[in-house]
Parts: C-alpha cells; structure tokens; sequence
C-alpha cells in the first residue's frame, strides 16, 4: 500500500528503513533518499515507526528469557 504518493513511497519501503534502524519519519525519509513534499504521510510513517518499537519492545524480553 501506498503510504507517501508524494515519494511513491509503499509500506514495505518504510518498513525496511525502519528495520535499518530508523527511529522517526525524518529518518525514515532520508534513509529512502528524499524529504517529505506535502507531509501527509508523515503521521502514517511515524504511527508505523512507534508500532514497529513496541514490536521490538514486546520481543526483547522474551528473547533474553530464553537465553
């Protein structure tokens, strides 16, 4: 799905920049080589960043449990 039509820019593109290790839109931007035109989509890419950290919250601890 689209999320920046501005870009061209699809979920599983923000999701790699966010998996690279992108923590807000502005990294998610600049790791996908371009800057936000009508920042529509910002508030999408940072809900997808914030969901994505609580992902990596929810997994940390079990990942140290099983070790």
């Amino acid at each position: 799905m689209y999320i920046c039509i501005c870009n061209a820019l699809n979920d599983t593109q923000v999701r790699c920049a966010v998996d690279a290790g992108a923590k807000n839109a502005g990294q998610v931007y600049a790791g996908l080589g371009c800057s936000p035109q009508c920042g529509k989509c910002v508030t999408a890419i940072r809900r997808m960043v914030h969901e994505a950290s609580r992902e990596q919250d929810d997994v940390a601890p079990v990942l140290l449990a099983a070790e």
